[in-house]
C-alpha cells in the first residue's frame, strides 16, 4: 500500500469512541455497503478499467438502493398525514391553539412553533 492511501484515513471519520480502521479494513466495509464481495478486492484493483467498473456499478446500486430507502420513509410519512384526524376525545389538543394532534409529542411541537411564531411577530 502506498503512503498516500493512509493519509485518506486522517481525513475520515468514525464512530465516536470507535477504534481507527486501516485503510484495507475501510475499503472492505465499504464494498460490503454496495453488497460486492471483498473478498478478491486486491486483485480487482489491479486491472484498472475492471475495478472502475465495479466501483461505478457498486455506487449506482448503493444510490439506488439509498433513494428507494429514502422514498419509503417520504411516503410513510405522507401516509400518517393523510389519515383523518382522530376522535376529539382521543386526541391531543394544542393550549395554544386549540389544534388537533395525534400525539402528545404533536402537541409539544406545535405549542414551541406556536410559540416561536408569538416570539417573532412584532409587537
Amino acid at each position: 500500500m502506498t503512503p498516500e492511501c493512509y493519509g485518506e484515513l486522517k481525513q475520515g471519520k468514525r464512530d465516536r469512541g470507535a477504534l481507527k480502521k486501516p485503510f484495507k479494513n475501510q475499503l472492505k466495509h465499504q464494498l460490503s455497503l454496495t453488497e460486492n464481495d471483498h473478498s478478491g478486492w486486491e486483485k480487482l484493483a489491479e486491472d484498472r478499467d475492471e475495478w472502475r467498473a465495479l466501483i461505478k456499478r457498486a455506487t449506482w446500486h448503493f444510490e439506488a438502493i439509498r433513494k428507494q430507502v429514502a422514498d419509503d420513509k417520504r411516503q410513510k410519512r405522507k401516509h400518517v398525514a393523510s389519515l383523518p384526524p382522530p376522535p376529539p376525545d382521543q386526541a391531543f389538543v394544542c393550549p395554544r391553539c386549540s389544534r388537533l394532534c395525534r400525539s402528545y409529542r404533536g402537541t409539544v411541537t406545535d405549542e414551541r412553533v406556536n410559540a416561536a411564531k408569538e416570539s417573532d411577530s412584532p409587537l
